[in-house]
């Protein structure tokens, strides 16, 4: 399970510590290149696309680890007792 940890970890820091991701659309660059505040709101546009594109699979993730974890955790017992 240590590896699970690692490849988290590594995969949350890829996402949080990229410089430059480009997360938009073109339609939806456009407009916010365009728009009155210019390049400003685009950077936490982009934030705000990748927050929305992680939650569902760190859900979904969290949901996976818990129920192979009681699979795993319930098989290692009832091998145990059989022996």
């Amino acid at each position: 399970m240590l590896w699970v940890r690692k490849a988290a970890l590594a995969a949350a820091a890829f996402v949080f510590l990229s410089l430059e991701v480009v997360a938009q659309c073109p339609m939806c660059k456009a407009a916010l290149t365009h728009s009155v505040e210019g390049g400003y709101s685009a950077g936490p546009f982009n934030r705000g696309i990748l927050f929305l594109l992680f939650i569902p699979f760190l859900l979904v993730g969290l949901i996976a680890y818990r129920f192979f974890g009681v699979a795993w955790q319930r098989r290692r017992r009832g091998q145990g007792r059989s022996v």
